[in-house]
């Protein structure tokens, strides 16, 4: 039997019915992009891309010459608010309480960047969109997209900024700089084993600055270590420092992906 509270099984239950629903949404989107001709758009799927602090997770890359769509794919049931600048939104779902989920406008410009760096490209050959399966929005920016406007909304571009070898150039580059899921496990093992013992410093996520070692003496994570800001307490930026119980937690999820639930 499980030692967890029946709030805590409910927030494991909501959560895994998110993951369900973010696979299923990222396999409609991907199943779109292999309608599109193929002569021109190079679709590329899940990546794992390293960044200059770690690395992330892009849904979708279409590299093609009227430039590269960076897309982040959102499988969301239920009226959506917020706006540009707030750093989460709400959704109120038609049969559950409503639940914040971070703005995806603000995670897109992280992918972006990735492939800017990477590729070494201007920002006009970048096209940053969101793609909604379900969602109801009172109003939204225009690259803020419903699914069945995904194939429409990229054929709308058509003014030439790519050539032809610069795109198989790209495709290249792309596909030999993604992590591997196995890779990516050990990568991420590593980073966390260097923050933990010290050997490498965090910068904050708030002001950049350096971070220090310290442990909670309050609030859930009372007794576990944490990197702090150094200027605290004008900036509060902190990054947790992961204990034995939830990396255990993390190589669950890490077997339940091995099945793309």
């Amino acid at each position: 039997m499980s030692n967890l509270s029946f709030s805590e099984l409910e927030k494991q239950y909501v959560q895994f019915q998110k993951n369900i629903c973010g696979k299923i949404g990222e396999s409609v989107i991907s199943e779109y992009a292999s309608t599109l001709e193929k002569d021109i758009y190079y679709p590329l799927n899940d990546l794992v891309l390293k960044t200059g602090r770690g690395t992330t997770q892009i849904d979708q890359v279409i590299v093609s010459k009227f430039g590269i769509f960076v897309v982040e794919v959102k499988n969301i049931n239920g009226l959506i608010r917020g706006n540009i600048n707030q750093p989460k939104w709400i959704c109120q779902p038609f049969n559950r309480k409503p639940y914040q989920f971070y703005n995806p406008l603000h995670q897109n410009v992280l992918h972006a960047r990735t492939i800017k760096r990477l590729l070494d490209i201007s920002q006009k050959k970048l096209i940053s969109m969101i793609v909604f399966i379900g969602g109801v929005f009172d109003s939204a920016p225009d690259n803020i997209i419903s699914s069945d406007n995904y194939l429409s909304y990229i054929r709308s571009y058509n003014n030439r900024l790519i050539t032809d070898e610069e795109v198989k150039a790209f495709v290249k580059i792309i596909i030999d700089n993604q992590l591997s899921p196995k890779d990516h496990q050990e990568y991420i093992s590593q980073i966390n084993k260097k923050l933990a013992s010290g050997e490498i410093v965090p910068k904050c996520p708030r002001c950049n600055k350096k971070m220090i070692r310290r442990i909670a003496k309050q609030g859930p994570r009372k007794g576990k270590p944490f990197w702090g800001c150094s200027s605290f307490p004008s900036c509060r930026g902190t990054v947790n420092i992961k204990t034995e119980e939830e990396k255990v937690k993390e190589e669950i999820q890490a077997f339940f992906r091995l099945f793309d639930i």
